[in-house]
């Protein structure tokens, strides 16, 4: 019965992970297992040289080698681009501090210290529960508005390419409670850079 245990443990990890407030499991039993063989993360860009390479267009972030997808990537100019690539940015350091267990850098200065404390608690949570994250995880940006200085987005995480492992062994999304694609709302604060977004807030929205 062991299994189901860790699976059910590491479930409420996993709603961490996507952006809620979950407690830590304390049943959860420390990480032995590794969920892919070749799990290697990439060096972490900074975000200016990543959401920026071109201002005013959309740039499709995808990386095989972290494991993140962009899937219907838009056809956006302007200010609204530049949101976009914002949000995507924080998607690709957001998984990669979720690979990782380890915050990515970037988010100090791409993200406000609100959404920076829910990386740290998604990172330190899941340490502790022994969870390990790979494989893929594919994601949709859409529904983009600019008013001025502020701007939203919607993100849907699809995280049924991902895989799952604890010391019991390794877990389908299915077992881990994550073959729903989840989403969440985003709201930015504009920079002081040129085409520079700041990610202040994200809300659970639901499945997608």
């Amino acid at each position: 019965m062991r299994r189901s245990q860790a699976a059910g443990g590491a479930g409420l990890a996993v709603v961490l992970l996507v952006g809620g407030c979950t407690a830590h499991d304390p049943d959860m039993p420390g990480l032995t297992a590794s969920p892919t063989a070749e799990s290697t993360p990439t060096a972490t860009p900074t975000p200016t040289s990543t959401a920026s390479k071109i201002a005013g267009t959309v740039v499709d972030l995808s990386d095989a080698e972290l494991g993140i997808v962009f899937d219907d990537v838009p056809d956006l100019s302007g200010d609204e681009a530049d949101v976009h690539n914002w949000i995507a940015t924080f998607e690709v350091e957001y998984w990669r501090t979720m690979t990782t267990n380890t915050v990515s850098p970037a988010m100090s200065v791409m993200a406000s210290p609100e959404v920076q404390a829910r990386m740290d608690r998604m990172a330190a949570n899941n340490t502790a529960s022994g969870l390990e994250v790979g494989g893929e995880l594919s994601v949709t940006i859409s529904r983009i508005a600019v008013s001025g200085d502020t701007a939203v987005g919607w993100v849907c995480d699809d995280f049924r390419g991902a895989a799952f492992a604890d010391p019991s062994g390794e877990y389908t999304p299915e077992q881990m409670g994550a073959d729903v694609p989840i989403a969440k709302d985003v709201s930015l604060v504009r920079g002081v850079g040129e085409g520079q977004w700041t990610v202040a807030t994200l809300e659970d929205a639901g499945s997608c």
